[in-house]
């Protein structure tokens, strides 16, 4: 899957070289669709059903999502959309696969050659941003939840890859020490760490919680602010001084968007 999107840099003294990519899915799909000139017939109408499926979703959500308007914001026949999905619902399972496809290729990489602190906070910077400019095809997506059981699994799964990617990555940095807990107990809380993340992100960009978006400023603060929580709950501690020192000038000068309201 071919994917653009625009770069923004961190700007952080301990990531200055690092970058982050941001990426709006809706946008994503439509320039794939776009540059398929050259392929055949079916896979440009493949693409052109994805990318005006993603872009109802945002404007009618789940509850809205019909066939005839995918079609129609596609410039398709309603007969065609069935040569390729069965119904709606189906065609969102395909914009969640490639949103699932678009984490995995825009995040950050190399994270093992950062200090712990600023690892965690380059992969919830980007996390964060992903929220931000997705707000509302997460929020459609996330009803699949409750009428696709295939879609549950599927993020269990990546879940639990995760979590085990993020459990090799802490015994690497702690070779020389004892673990405090089992392997499942290590895994739990890296569970929990995910699950706190993502109802964070949900109550803040998708469900737009008024309570919560009080307390920050932008996008930056509330991704140091999740990833002290990460951080604790990996290393049982806080970040030493000269960690927060190496990130924090970016977060006082209050870089991000600010979190969007509702109108």
């Amino acid at each position: 899957m071919k994917i653009h999107a625009k770069i923004a840099r961190t700007g952080g003294p301990a990531d200055a070289a690092q970058e982050i990519q941001d990426f709006r899915l809706v946008n994503v799909l439509l320039e794939r669709a776009r540059n398929m000139n050259h392929r055949p017939r079916r896979a440009r109408t493949l693409a052109s059903i994805i990318a005006a499926t993603a872009q109802e979703m945002e404007r009618s959500s789940i509850d809205g999502l019909t066939v005839a308007k995918i079609a129609t914001a596609a410039g398709l026949a309603h007969g065609t959309f069935y040569l390729y999905f069965q119904n709606s619902l189906d065609a969102a399972m395909a914009v969640r696969r490639f949103f699932d496809a678009a984490m995995r290729h825009f995040r950050p990489r190399s994270g093992g050659r950062l200090p712990p602190f600023a690892a965690i906070l380059r992969m919830n910077r980007f996390y964060v941003r992903s929220y931000a400019e997705n707000a509302d095809l997460l929020r459609a997506l996330q009803l699949l939840l409750h009428t696709q059981p295939e879609y549950a699994r599927r993020r269990d799964r990546i879940n639990n890859a995760w979590s085990a990617a993020v459990l090799r990555d802490l015994k690497r940095r702690s070779s020389n020490q004892k673990p405090a807990h089992t392997r499942s107990m290590q895994i739990l809380l890296i569970r929990s760490a995910i699950s706190m993340v993502d109802e964070t992100l949900r109550e803040i960009y998708v469900h737009r919680g008024s309570t919560l978006r009080r307390l920050f400023a932008g996008d930056e603060e509330i991704a140091f602010a999740i990833s002290i929580s990460w951080y604790r709950i990996l290393h049982g501690t806080d970040p030493t001084a000269g960690e927060l020192a190496s990130v924090a000038p970016q977060s006082r000068r209050g870089g991000g968007r600010v979190v969007r309201d509702s109108a």
